[in-house]
C-alpha cells in the first residue's frame, strides 16, 4: 500500500470515529483521540489532539495529523509541531501547499486567524 493510500485510510477511520462521537454525544468534545495519520504501515500510535486543530487539518486533503517525528522528509514537511502531535503537509511535484495557519477558524469566522493556542 502506498503512502497516499495509508494516510487516506487512517484519515477515513478517524473521520468515521469523530462522526460517531459527535452523533453519540450530540456535540464534539474539545479534544479527540485519533489514529496517527502517517504513512508508516507499522504505526499504531494514537494521538489526543484539539478538535479545532483536527477539523482544520481535515479540511485540506494534503495535510495529516501525526505523532511527533512521523514525517517522511522527502515527501512531506511539518507545518505545525507540538509535544502531542505534528501536522504534516504532503508535497506534490515539489510544490508546497498553503500553511494551516491560513485556514484555521478562531471562532469568529476569520479563516485567516492563526493557530496559536490550539496546537
Amino acid at each position: 500500500m502506498s503512502a497516499d493510500e495509508l494516510e487516506a485510510r487512517y484519515r477515513d477511520a478517524n473521520e468515521l470515529a469523530i462522526e460517531a462521537t459527535e452523533r453519540f454525544l450530540g456535540a464534539l468534545p474539545e479534544r479527540v483521540h485519533i489514529m496517527c495519520e502517517c504513512p508508516r504501515a507499522d504505526c499504531e500510535d494514537m494521538i489526543d489532539v484539539p478538535t479545532r486543530l483536527y477539523l482544520a487539518v481535515r479540511d485540506h486533503g494534503s495535510q495529516f495529523v501525526v505523532a511527533p517525528d512521523h514525517v517522511l522528509t522527502d515527501q512531506e514537511r511539518a507545518v505545525v509541531t507540538s509535544e502531542e502531535c505534528w501536522v504534516i503537509e504532503r508535497l506534490v511535484n515539489g510544490t508546497e501547499f498553503n500553511a494551516l495557519a491560513d485556514r484555521v477558524d478562531d471562532g469568529t469566522g476569520d479563516r485567516g486567524a492563526g493557530i496559536e493556542g490550539i496546537a
